[in-house]
């Protein structure tokens, strides 16, 4: 009496929680679920997912069909739920059966930005702002971080900054109109004191 005999699991599909930061989940632009109104289910992104880099590889192709309702107090993350029809069929893509409780990878479509500028990391100062090089002087602009990676990040700017020169060496205490020098106005400079230096010398 009580004794757990096994578990049982279906065959037809299989449900896969991806835990997400608030920053990752905003940019697959899900369609939010309310009591009283109805979602297409075509309207959730595709998820790609594959077996990690050490291990034979399949791949599984399937799509996110919900959304959890709370954060997760600890970490604030909130689950996204995905689904794989027919995960345990052979095919092309699929050389290994899929099993209860292996980890492995999730690409999820995720939203296209237009009329964006994806910059280095490093270019972005503070996560709202830019340095451009005008005439020799520091132009801040503002900028709105749409996304961004360990080294690139994707801004969004009102004004057009192609062709411009954009400061990538990290300047904290930078200022509007602060007067800076290039790499090779740099090395110019030091050659042409290092010249008036020794003429001086000479002369001495």
């Amino acid at each position: 009496m009580g004794t757990v005999l096994g578990k049982i699991y279906a065959t037809d599909y299989v449900e896969v929680d991806l835990p997400l930061s608030l920053s990752r989940y905003e940019l697959l632009d899900l369609p939010e679920t309310f009591q009283n109104k109805s979602v297409d289910k075509n309207a959730f992104p595709e998820v790609l997912f594959n077996t990690p880099n050490n291990q034979k590889k399949s791949q599984w192709k399937g799509r996110v069909v919900r959304s959890g309702a709370a954060l997760d107090e600890n970490s604030r993350q909130i689950k996204v739920i995905a689904r794989i029809d027919n995960p345990f069929m052979e095919t092309k893509e699929i050389t290994l059966p899929l099993k209860i409780g292996q980890y492995i990878e999730a690409h999820i479509k995720g939203k296209t930005f237009k009329n964006v500028y994806v910059l280095p990391s490093v270019a972005v100062r503070q996560n709202k702002e830019i340095l451009l090089l005008k005439e020799g002087k520091v132009h801040i602009v503002p900028v709105e971080v749409l996304w961004n990676s360990q080294n690139e990040t994707v801004v969004r700017v009102k004004q057009d900054i192609r062709n411009q020169q954009l400061v990538t060496t990290s300047l904290n205490q930078a200022t509007q109109g602060m007067k800076i020098l290039t790499v090779n106005e740099k090395k110019q400079q030091d050659e042409k004191n290092s010249r008036k230096n020794k003429q001086e010398k000479k002369a001495l």
